[in-house]
């Protein structure tokens, strides 16, 4: 049966999360390129909309990864704004620091590691910050409440924070869109069969069995596992899937968008992938986007995945 997230300490979801994406630096750049060609288009319709500033200002994209958020939008930054880059992983902010200045963008470009610690806490002054970026960081948070509270307290009065493609927990409760998915691709009535009788694990055991990745997965599995005990955050070995289910801890709960920050203004709110993973498979078979594009004209807060524009 799978453990409730609080079996698993702030100190342990960290710290993987920092192995994971510095043994997977490489192969993380090269991953996912559909949900990057997706998303790529979002941010930069919306930075055009909000990031029209006439003064110089400091800009921080927290978990950079392998560079996608200032790739996507550093161009609209002038060249005495300041765009700081910054990952709790340092191998995988190596790799964005690569990325990011073979394009010479006009703004000033820093590089920032965010240290593993408990509680939480951001390498940055009080109220020194114009503009926070994020593109999904915050399932990968435990303590949310924490990580919000370090963005309120380094944010300046005024600024903004954007938040992308992060799990929506309307979705999650609009019982029509969680199960409507399942008929469009019935692998995922297989995985959801498995799951309610708690045999999700011998499922995900399998995938990782027949993976093309499975020799990836294996030697990343193992090389987290050598440091997690040797540094006593675990007295056992972790399996492939427990390893994913701590790095994405909070993907399975999903957030309420519109109460996040809810002393914040909401200045945009959209979401998106109404037939959830479906889409992100299928993106180029057109009947299936447009029956996506009629659920969210139908449930427009409901979408698998949001993306928002908060005002402090």
């Amino acid at each position: 049966m799978k453990k409730n997230s609080k079996f698993y300490s702030e100190k342990l979801v960290q710290r993987l999360n920092e192995l994971y994406y510095d043994f997977t630096n490489e192969q993380y750049h090269n991953s996912h390129p559909e949900i990057f060609i997706q998303e790529r288009e979002r941010w930069e319709r919306i930075a055009r909309q909000f990031l029209n500033f006439t003064n110089p200002i400091t800009i921080v994209d927290i978990g950079t990864g392998s560079g996608f958020v200032p790739l996507t939008i550093a161009k609209f930054t002038k060249k005495e704004d300041i765009f700081i880059c910054s990952d709790i992983s340092k191998d995988i902010l190596d790799i964005a620091k690569h990325n990011i200045e073979k394009q010479n963008f006009h703004c000033k470009l820093k590089f920032v590691k965010i240290k593993n610690q408990v509680p939480y806490q951001l390498p940055f002054e009080i109220e020194s910050i114009d503009v926070i970026t994020m593109n999904s960081v915050l399932h990968h948070v435990k303590d949310t409440n924490t990580f919000l509270g370090q963005i309120d307290r380094v944010l300046k009065p005024n600024g903004l924070l954007f938040i992308g493609h992060e799990p929506n927990k309307y979705f999650y409760d609009n019982k029509f869109l969680l199960y409507n998915y399942l008929i469009i691709d019935p692998k995922f009535i297989v995985y959801k069969l498995f799951k309610r009788l708690h045999l999700e694990k011998i499922i995900k055991k399998i995938y990782y069995l027949i993976s093309p990745k499975k020799k990836d997965y294996k030697k990343i599995t193992n090389k987290i596992n050598e440091v997690l005990l040797r540094e006593k955050l675990i007295k056992k070995s972790l399996l492939c899937e427990e390893i994913d289910e701590i790095k994405d801890i909070k993907a399975q709960e999903g957030f309420q968008p519109d109460s996040l920050l809810p002393h914040y203004k909401l200045l945009l709110f959209e979401t998106y992938n109404h037939i959830f993973r479906v889409i992100i498979k299928h993106y180029n078979n057109s009947i299936i986007r447009k029956y996506d594009n009629l659920l969210k004209t139908k449930y427009p807060k409901d979408g698998a995945t949001f993306f928002i524009v908060l005002k402090k």
